[in-house]
């Protein structure tokens, strides 16, 4: 499938909510305020996307265990024209790679527009016999050969990854497995950092220069947890390395959206970032941050509670809120209520840990600033219908930084990984 898809393909109803929204381009839900369209990247992304396959299987050794990887390379793929005040050039190859708990999106410049890859951080432990009962390994591997599924066999035992994982999942009324939990490796997953660098190599792929700029996010330090981000940072250091890359340079997710989406205010403002592990946050003013810090709660947590209120696993929950068909504005009831109300605690909780860690920022370290600036939203658990909507009306109540605007960032799910190719740029300019 080599070239842009004219009208709807044939596997439409069987894609996931986010794919169907970029492939349809649909309009505001009829219970919904016309004015706010459910899907701001609808409007912004150029062309539909592209499924690109170029089959590659390869050979190697990953910490002493012989690994096969069979990988078509599917991945979504997206363009959008650069803003007009994203006017920075640089004679190398700048990449931004965002390694989210639900998806890993890469980005970069090509042909004077913004290109965009993503895939689902996920993968599934394959059982063969699910296929034939008493099937040996190599008829369920042949299986997923002909369905051009992406996999990895480790001494004999075979994962599924990406998109098709979730499908696996879903089938066999089994939980996806993620590489990463809560915004950082997943330790309770052996194979996490192998499962990484095969979905990176999907989209960021090797360097093509040795002086290739890479920037990549990781969460800033939890509030409400205690993980290790400083392993996770050098975990994923290390597997860029592998890759061959050697301009390799981090930065924290809120700020990535800050340099996304708030340039025409010299990166003054907030960025939240709503993932599926974490929630995101910075007060950024010209540029540096004042104070960042992440919430151990996202849109896992929402699936996971709302499960507990049905019979489906937490796999169901996301594919049911991830086809955004109602909103938290909405009279819901039954599953969609338990994700209606879960949402709702999120935000609260958000910017109620807001509030209690600027209280306890001592004021020489606050900037004294009177004017009011804006706050960014961005993340793929931020486009359900009446969130943003939600948000303004919390920050409205007493909010200790007086905000200009409560805006959906241009691209939400991309934001975090346009953030960083803007800042490799930036850092690489002539």
């Amino acid at each position: 499938m080599g070239k842009f898809m004219v009208g709807l393909p044939s596997n439409f109803e069987g894609m996931s909510g986010y794919r169907q929204r970029f492939i349809a381009t649909q309009g505001p839900s009829k219970k919904t305020d016309p004015s706010s369209p459910p899907f701001n990247i609808v409007t912004e992304v150029k062309k539909e996307p592209v499924i690109q396959e170029n089959i590659e299987l390869v050979s190697s050794v990953y910490d002493g265990q012989e690994i096969e990887s069979y990988r078509p390379n599917l991945k979504e793929v997206f363009e959008m024209d650069k803003a007009p005040e994203d006017n920075t050039t640089s004679t190398k190859r700048c990449v931004g790679l965002d390694i989210g708990t639900g998806f890993i999106s890469c980005a970069e410049e090509e042909d004077s527009k913004i290109k965009f890859r993503k895939v689902r951080d996920a993968f599934f432990k394959l059982n063969p016999s699910k296929f034939l009962e008493g099937s040996a390994n190599n008829f369920g591997e042949g299986m997923l050969k002909n369905a051009g599924a992406h996999y990895v066999k480790v001494d004999d035992q075979l994962y599924v990854l990406g998109d098709d994982a979730f499908k696996f999942a879903n089938l066999f009324h089994q939980e996806c497995l993620r590489p990463m939990h809560r915004g950082v490796l997943n330790s309770k997953q052996p194979v996490s950092n192998l499962m990484v660098s095969e979905l990176v190599k999907a989209v960021a792929g090797k360097p093509q220069a040795d002086d290739d700029v890479l920037y990549y996010c990781v969460p800033a330090e939890p509030i409400d947890a205690e993980f290790d981000v400083e392993y996770h940072k050098q975990i994923l250091n290390g597997t860029f390395k592998e890759l061959g890359y050697k301009n390799i340079n981090v930065m924290t997710e809120g700020l990535a959206v800050v340099y996304s989406e708030l340039s025409e205010t010299q990166y003054t403002g907030i960025g939240m970032s709503f993932g599926a592990g974490m929630v995101n946050i910075v007060y950024a003013f010209m540029g540096i941050p004042v104070f960042a810090f992440s919430l151990s709660r996202g849109g896992d947590w929402i699936d996971s509670h709302a499960a507990q209120h049905s019979e489906e696993t937490s796999n169901v929950i996301t594919a049911i809120k991830e086809k955004a068909d109602f909103s938290l504005a909405d009279d819901t009831a039954g599953i969609q209520k338990a994700i209606c109300i879960y949402y709702d605690s999120l935000l609260v909780y958000v910017v109620e840990q807001f509030k209690e860690l600027y209280a306890k920022t001592p004021k020489k370290q606050l900037p004294n600033v009177t004017m009011e600036m804006p706050l960014v939203i961005a993340g793929g658990t931020s486009l359900m219908l009446g969130f943003v909507e939600r948000l303004r009306e919390l920050v409205a109540e007493d909010f200790p930084v007086p905000i200009s605007e409560v805006k959906h960032a241009e691209n939400p799910l991309f934001a975090v990984s346009n953030g960083l190719r803007r800042a490799a740029t930036l850092s690489s300019a002539e």
